[in-house]
C-alpha cells in the first residue's frame, strides 16, 4: 500500500513525511533554496513544532533545524511515513 500525496503544511507535529517534490508553479527561487538546504526528492522531513499562531513552522531536514512559513511549506508535496 502506498502513502498518498500531502502538502508539508498538512503533517501535524511530531509526524514524518518523505518529499515527492515541489507543487506546479511553485517559485524557482523558493525551490532552489530549499534544495541548497537539503530539502531533496526522497529526504525525510520531520515537523518538530509550530509557532504559536500556527506560523511558521519548524522542520527537520537531514539534522537541521528550518523554520518554513505554512504558505511555502503548502508547496511542498510529501507522503506521510
Amino acid at each position: 500500500m502506498q502513502n498518498e500525496s500531502v502538502r508539508l503544511s498538512d503533517i501535524p507535529t511530531g509526524k514524518s513525511a518523505s518529499v515527492l517534490g515541489f507543487i506546479d508553479g511553485t517559485n524557482l527561487g523558493f525551490q532552489s533554496r530549499l534544495l541548497e538546504l537539503g530539502l531533496t526528492r526522497g529526504c525525510r522531513v520531520r515537523v518538530t513544532g509550530v509557532a504559536p499562531l500556527g506560523d511558521p513552522m519548524m522542520i527537520s531536514v537531514r539534522g537541521c533545524q528550518l523554520a518554513i512559513r505554512k504558505d511555502d511549506a503548502a508547496d511542498i508535496c510529501v507522503a506521510a511515513v
